[in-house]
């Protein structure tokens, strides 16, 4: 009788153990999918190119959404990816 309870207690702390890593790593996930939308988002870092404005007379970065010189633009893009890449 004494193994016998013994037994159900080793798979009862078992069975905890298991609902709490899958929690962990759901609540992980969660996390990540989350960042990774808001990455989505963003302009991408391979798509900025430069081109030469004959109007303005010098080389201007764009990306697939549009010029980035606009008030730090790419400092702005550049950096965000930074972070969503952590």
């Amino acid at each position: 009788m004494k193994y016998h309870r013994l037994f159900n207690l080793f798979v009862l702390i078992a069975v905890v153990v298991l609902v709490l890593m899958t929690a962990r790593e759901a609540t992980a996930t969660t996390v990540l999918v989350s960042q990774k939308s808001t990455c989505v988002s963003m302009s991408s870092q391979l798509s900025v190119y430069t081109e030469y404005v004959r109007e303005r007379g010098l080389w201007m970065t764009y990306t697939q959404d549009g010029p980035t010189g606009v008030d730090g633009g790419l400092i702005q893009l550049l950096s965000e990816k930074r972070a969503c890449a952590k």
